[in-house]
C-alpha cells in the first residue's frame, strides 16, 4: 500500500501530473462549444433528461447534418427557466418544418419544437460522466475551488522548497 504524504504529492512527478490534469480540465470548459477538427462540437448534460443513455455530467460530442430523423438525440439552444441552454434530447416527431423533441427520461414532448436554425447538430458520442468536472467548473458556487486549489498547491510546493533548502544550509553564515 503506498503512504501518501505531503512530500510525495508535492515531489516532482505528482505535483507536476496535478496540474497537467488542472490545466486539461481547464481547456476541457474553455473549448466546450467551439469548433473541433471535422466540424465537431462537445457540450456537457447538465441534466439527467436522457438517463441512462446519457447521464448527468457526460459530455456529448456532436456533428451537425442537413437533416435529422426521428430517434436520433441531437443538441440545440432552448430556453429553460428563462434562460437559455444547450439541450440534448432525442427527436420523436417531425412537425413540418421543426423536429419534436423530448428527454427518454421525460413522458411529455418539449413544449417548443425546434426549428432547424437552433440545432447544433446530432450527438455521435458520449464519454459519461467526464463532464462533471467541467460542470464544477461552470457552476458560480464552485468555480473558486478551480482557481484557489491549484493556487495553494502551488504556494505550498514554494514554501515546501524553501523550507528544504534552509535546512541545507550550513549553520554558521558569516
Amino acid at each position: 500500500m503506498i503512504k501518501w504524504t505531503v512530500t510525495k504529492i508535492l515531489s516532482g512527478k505528482y505535483y507536476y501530473m496535478m496540474l497537467v490534469l488542472w490545466l486539461m480540465w481547464a481547456g476541457l470548459t474553455i473549448g466546450a462549444g467551439k469548433n473541433l477538427v471535422g466540424g465537431f462540437k462537445y457540450f456537457v448534460m447538465d441534466s439527467d433528461s436522457m438517463a441512462p443513455s446519457i447521464p448527468s455530467g457526460s459530455i456529448v460530442v456532436v456533428k451537425q447534418k442537413a437533416e435529422y430523423e426521428i430517434g436520433e438525440v441531437i443538441s440545440f439552444y432552448a430556453k429553460v427557466l428563462k434562460e437559455e441552454k444547450i439541450v440534448a434530447h432525442r427527436i420523436t416527431a417531425l412537425g413540418g418544418n421543426t423536429y419534436i423533441t423530448a428527454g427518454d427520461q421525460n413522458e411529455a414532448a418539449d413544449a417548443v419544437p425546434v426549428i432547424p436554425s437552433l440545432i447544433i447538430g446530432k450527438v455521435v458520442s458520449t464519454i459519461k460522466y467526464l463532464g462533471a468536472a467541467i460542470l464544477v467548473m461552470k457552476n458560480e458556487n464552485t468555480r473558486w475551488l478551480t482557481v484557489v486549489f491549484p493556487v495553494i498547491l502551488v504556494i505550498i510546493n514554494e514554501l515546501w522548497k524553501i523550507k528544504k533548502e534552509l535546512q541545507h544550509e550550513p549553520a554558521n553564515r558569516h
